[in-house]
């Protein structure tokens, strides 16, 4: 059965400029969302500023960069390219660029997703599957961090829009994108085994020795695209990153296995990465996703279509192997299902279909419902989206703690800032790699006593000790905000709420002779 010719506005198929301008609006809306949301005077933390720093210093630099040891450098690089053509060497101005760039590449996913969508429903239907994702909150704040996601999806996106054309040769563009995506995040090849399946499915009655060139020519597309970058990872960092990832992920599972009942502790782990999975599925489904996606993946079940077909199998194997190598080792993040909001924009749009189908204003339902998508989304990111104003105030309250001490026990997030600011201080083109921040941030662990943690780290310099009113704070951290006393070694010398922060910070200092 061929889904597109199942449903159909009676004389009312859009044409090819009523798509364009659809496209454009959807896009213009999308990056009017994004923009509103985009906290331009708030440096980068965490990821996002490793993969500025080794782009600033790509294109400082001319030539890539050494002191770098981390695994997706396609996104920086990308990133070092285009600050070429920059005019400027402003460290916050490269941030903001680097996140519009990442925030336009989240909006022009749209394109590769419209076709992918056409595949299998009329236009505006598939207009319909670009707004799902374009307006959905987390690709949305996700794209504001300037970080690998929107790339990375933007090349999954583009690889299943192009395997699905009838034109074979697009097939080769495919894998490319691919190809490139592993070099974004080496997850990617796990995309690489889909598409692989994909291919031989469905040329399976054409196997024979043209097929195998073809897998052949393929093969050695992927290897002059990922291989030079390979050998420059090993050349500046050591090795190249994927291997040892692999490595280090069958590592992990014999590892969790280990034990006299191997067999029980493999399935132990599978379950928890099962349990996981089910929780951050669920998460992702909220606000809107939740009501389409559960049905709509019933009705792509029953479909006879082979190309929803091999997009489940597709989603199968990603999901199974998220399993076994994300969130079975507890890891806490849905930003490994992100790439399948395309195939569950698809799985939407059977619900969509069926919605319409039972109205004879089809018109007026198809624009409430894509109103619904966009005022729900604007009503999750105005809860969820980033507070900048919380984020200002981290900024400048560490900027106080700087000029108190470099040295401090770490604490997530906004402990952070206390690394970036030397270099924003800095205000002027530097080789981030080869730059002395002298500042430290000091692990804590839970389990130990803070004089214990004092004593093991006098030598590293800790002189002070900095709280906060933050979740998911040690124990120590909730005894000296309720009694400022509770500990007579700690002396209290800066307190935020003093200077009208609504952000609640205390600063210490050690008084190493209590002790």
């Amino acid at each position: 059965m061929n889904i597109k010719n199942t449903f159909l506005f009676e004389g009312n198929q859009f044409s090819n400029k009523h798509v364009i301008f659809s496209l454009l609006i959807i896009g213009i809306i999308g990056i009017i969302l994004r923009v509103n949301y985009l906290p331009l005077d708030i440096p980068f933390l965490s990821d996002a500023f490793l993969y500025f720093s080794y782009a600033n210093d790509l294109n400082i630099l001319d030539q890539f960069p050494n002191g770098y040891n981390f695994t997706n450098n396609g996104w920086p690089t990308l990133i070092g390219f285009i600050f070429n053509f920059s005019p400027t060497t402003e460290i916050f101005e490269l941030m903001n660029i680097q996140r519009i760039i990442s925030i336009s590449i989240s909006t022009l996913t749209a394109i590769p997703l419209y076709y992918l969508c056409r595949k299998f429903f009329p236009n505006y239907l598939a207009l319909i599957g670009v707004c799902i994702f374009v307006f959905e909150p987390r690709i949305i704040i996700n794209s504001l961090l300037g970080i690998t996601d929107p790339l990375y999806i933007f090349l999954i996106t583009s690889s299943l829009a192009l395997v699905f054309s009838k034109n074979k040769n697009y097939i080769f563009l495919s894998f490319a994108c691919i190809a490139f995506s592993i070099l974004v995040r080496y997850e990617g090849i796990i995309w690489f085994c889909v598409l692989t399946t994909i291919f031989f499915i469905i040329n399976k009655k054409e196997f024979n020795y043209k097929l195998i060139l073809r897998y052949g020519i393929i093969i050695l597309i992927c290897i002059l695209i990922i291989f030079p970058m390979l050998q420059i990872r090993i050349d500046t960092m050591g090795d190249d990153k994927i291997s040892s990832v692999l490595q280090g992920s069958l590592h992990d599972v014999n590892v969790s296995s280990d034990g006299e009942n191997r067999i029980y502790s493999f399935i132990v782990y599978l379950l928890n990465g099962l349990m996981n999975l089910f929780k951050y599925l669920i998460w992702i489904m909220i606000p809107y996703l939740g009501i389409f996606v559960p049905i709509g993946a019933i009705l792509a079940f029953k479909t006879k279509d082979q190309k929803i077909k091999l997009l489940i199998l597709g989603l199968i194997i990603v999901l199974a192997t998220s399993i076994l190598y994300g969130y079975s080792r507890g890891i806490q993040d849905t930003r490994y299902l992100y790439p399948l909001y395309s195939i569950f924009s698809i799985f939407s749009l059977f619900v969509i279909q069926k919605i319409l189908e039972q109205t004879e204003k089809k018109k007026i339902v198809a624009s409430i419902i894509v109103s619904i998508i966009l005022i729900t989304s604007i009503s999750y990111l105005e809860i969820k989206s980033i507070d900048v104003e919380h984020e200002r105030e981290s900024l400048e309250i560490f900027k106080d703690v700087y000029s108190i001490t470099n040295v401090i026990n770490k604490f997530n997030h906004e402990s952070g800032y206390l690394t970036i600011i030397p270099i924003l201080e800095k205000n002027e083109s530097i080789i981030i790699s080869n730059f002395d921040q002298n500042v430290k941030n000091i692990y804590y662990e839970k389990d130990l006593k803070l004089e214990e943690f004092i004593k093991q780290n006098t030598e590293n310099g800790l002189t002070h000790i900095v709280i906060d009113d933050g979740e998911n704070r040690p124990d120590f951290f909730n005894k000296l905000m309720k009694d400022e006393k509770s500990f007579d070694y700690l002396e209290k010398i800066y307190d935020s709420k003093d200077l009208g922060f609504k952000y609640h910070v205390m600063v210490f200092e050690i008084i190493m002779d209590k002790i």
